[in-house]
């Protein structure tokens, strides 16, 4: 009985071991009561000076935004679905141009094609048979924008053509060394 009990425990430590160093190299550590570095920060004194270093944060207003949005579709053939997507994005371009958006401002991103598979249920047999049914494109429309204003003109603008997902929107400064002074 002793014999096992140490088989067991041995076996149950290495698997132990193997977990640890699985989370060690996907940076997943669960051990929850591991000391946390804090920042240190930098102090310098002599007898004429003294030098001190920090990080601030600083909320600034941002000039410009990038809206993310994808665009799917789904038809038989991959003709059909590249056409459809295309006529979507391209009417949406250009309702975009009458809110005053250049063509320049607008990049139009691939980012897959893939293939659709449904089943057949054949309640009789009780079995499924999986079958092809199409392809599905997807697209990201990426908006630059200076003016914060018209983020909801176009989201509005976008569910008129049948464009729902608002993947990020980005708020970014043009001038980081203006606001470092």
């Amino acid at each position: 009985m002793k014999k096992i009990l140490l088989i067991l425990v041995v076996i149950l430590s290495i698997n132990v071991y193997s977990q640890h160093g699985g989370n060690q190299i996907y940076r997943n550590s669960r051990n929850y009561d591991r000391f946390v570095p804090q920042s240190i920060s930098n102090f310098i004194s002599t007898d004429s000076t003294v030098v001190f270093t920090a990080n601030i944060l600083l909320n600034e207003k941002a000039d410009l935004y990038k809206i993310t949005f994808g665009v799917n579709e789904e038809k038989v053939s991959l003709k059909e679905a590249n056409e459809g997507i295309n006529k979507r994005i391209n009417s949406f371009e250009k309702k975009l141009s009458s809110l005053g958006i250049k063509k320049e401002n607008i990049f139009i991103d691939f980012i897959s094609q893939t293939k659709i598979y449904d089943f057949d249920i054949d309640e009789s047999s009780k079995s499924s048979v999986q079958k092809f049914t199409g392809f599905e494109v997807k697209k990201n429309i990426i908006i630059t924008l200076s003016d914060y204003s018209k983020i909801e003109d176009i989201i509005s603008e976008a569910s008129n053509f049948e464009i729902f997902d608002i993947i990020k929107v980005d708020y970014m400064n043009n001038d980081i060394e203006k606001i470092k002074q």
